[in-house]
């Protein structure tokens, strides 16, 4: 199982060209629905990835209906045998692009409503750590394009997380999203 990891963590980057990445080692940023995106955790790029035993996309968003609207949903995540880590970032009563300011704290064992959230989870090696926006982590969120037709959502993020209940700390920085809803 270690190879298989190994190999699928391999493959991706072989795949992907020196060029592929900017300064930062980080995809370009676009608007096109390529099913992109990664940011700098902590000064280090951080890029969505799946083992061969976790199937499916490592960046995508959905959106879906709430009372006053439509709330966006853009996940990014790498499962692998020993980092199981995730991105959330919530937009509820998203109407077009914009920018998005977050302050309101959530718990990541409610979340639900109609508050929007960025939420970092790690929840291997165990034991599992969140961490969110609130009043004293703040996150922005802009949102280039917003196109209900096309099904395209393209943004950029920053934030610093706050761990749920603990003291600690991350810095977002640099994060860039494009994908399919």
């Amino acid at each position: 199982m270690k190879f298989l990891s190994a190999f699928a963590g391999a493959l991706l980057l072989v795949n992907c060209k020196k060029d592929d990445f900017d300064a930062d080692g980080l995809v370009p940023a676009t608007q096109s629905g390529k099913d992109t995106g990664d940011f700098l955790l902590n000064g280090q790029p951080y890029r969505p990835g799946r083992g061969s035993a976790y199937p499916g996309p490592a960046v995508g968003a959905y959106w879906s209906n709430i009372r006053g609207g439509r709330k966006m949903t853009v996940i990014m995540g790498r499962q692998f045998e020993r980092d199981d880590t995730g991105l959330n970032i919530v937009l509820p009563r998203i109407t077009g692009p914009g920018t998005f300011t977050i302050t309101e704290g959530v718990s990541p064992v409610i979340i639900a409503g109609n508050k929007p959230y960025v939420l970092y989870s790690a929840t291997h090696p165990s034991p599992a750590r969140h961490f969110l926006t609130g009043p004293t982590a703040i996150g922005r969120v802009e949102v280039t394009r917003y196109d209900t037709v096309a099904r395209v959502v393209s943004g950029t993020f920053e934030a610093k997380l706050r761990e749920y209940q603990g003291q600690d700390s991350v810095v977002l920085t640099k994060g860039r999203f494009d994908c399919k809803f």
